[in-house]
């Protein structure tokens, strides 16, 4: 029963963790080339993944999670005050 779990979680993992790359490669740039890229690249890296040591994979994980928090601080520290600006807003159409 662990085992099956365990593997339906990662494989559900990987197709969520897909949908969001893909709704946001289409907000970022609409083209089936771009799609395609994307569809072909996650299939290598799954099968990729599947096949190298798990000193490398966690690493690799490890360093792509770094970059994303990178990427989400520079977000927050340009739309922060956009949200602080709409936060503003709300509390006063509240009172």
């Amino acid at each position: 029963f662990i085992a099956i779990a365990i593997m339906l979680f990662g494989f559900t993992s990987i197709i969520a963790n897909y949908y969001y790359g893909e709704n946001n490669l289409d907000f970022i740039h609409r083209s089936r080339h771009c799609r395609y890229i994307l569809r072909i690249s996650s299939a290598a890296l799954v099968m990729v993944g599947s096949v190298v040591s798990l000193d490398i994979v966690w690493t690799l994980a490890d360093i792509t999670m770094g970059l994303m928090t990178l990427c989400n601080i520079a977000a927050i520290l340009v739309l922060g005050r956009y949200a602080r600006l709409c936060l503003d807003d709300y509390l006063s159409q509240l009172r």
